[in-house]
């Protein structure tokens, strides 16, 4: 059984992204990100007594403003990313004129499938886009409780540390 060169080509090239597709899934992400946030936050840290200890010393040849502007850049970034952080559950079989003990506890359409309506800054315009398009009341079937809880990365809260 002869095989051209065109067809070892290409079963070389499926093989290749099938075996990279299959370690890519068993990397441990959490494990991964505990470990790198750490490396990150220390280099940070680094970076910054570094050029506090340059300039107080008057070793630094150049000027390190720039460079503590970006690193306050990334605190503030890695703040926002850590504190806005939230993950929703949907309660379908919860009673809905009985409200869940929680203040993150709202009535949403079940039909619902757009994420960025549900926090920040998409919920405010989906709610001015909801108060200028109003549409006919909702049946009571179709509404179910949705939690929003705060649920950070390994990442960011190692960072933010």
């Amino acid at each position: 059984m002869e095989v051209n060169m065109w067809s070892r080509l290409i079963n070389g090239f499926t093989e290749w992204l099938r075996n990279t597709l299959e370690d890519y899934e068993g990397i441990e992400w959490d494990d991964l990100a505990l470990k790198m946030s750490w490396i990150t936050a220390g280099m940070l840290n680094g970076a910054f007594i570094a050029i506090k200890f340059a300039g107080q010393t008057g070793m630094g040849k150049f000027d390190n403003g720039l460079v503590e502007i970006g690193l306050i850049a990334i605190s503030c970034i890695n703040t926002l990313a850590l504190f806005m952080a939230r993950k929703t559950y949907r309660m379908f079989n919860h009673d809905k004129r009985s409200r869940p003990i929680s203040q993150n506890v709202r009535l949403v359409d079940k039909n619902q499938v757009v994420q960025w309506t549900c926090t920040g800054l998409g919920a405010c315009l989906a709610l001015a886009v909801q108060y200028v398009f109003k549409s006919a009341k909702q049946s009571e079937e179709d509404l179910v409780w949705e939690v929003s809880m705060w649920n950070p990365s390994f990442f960011t809260l190692n960072l933010f540390m």
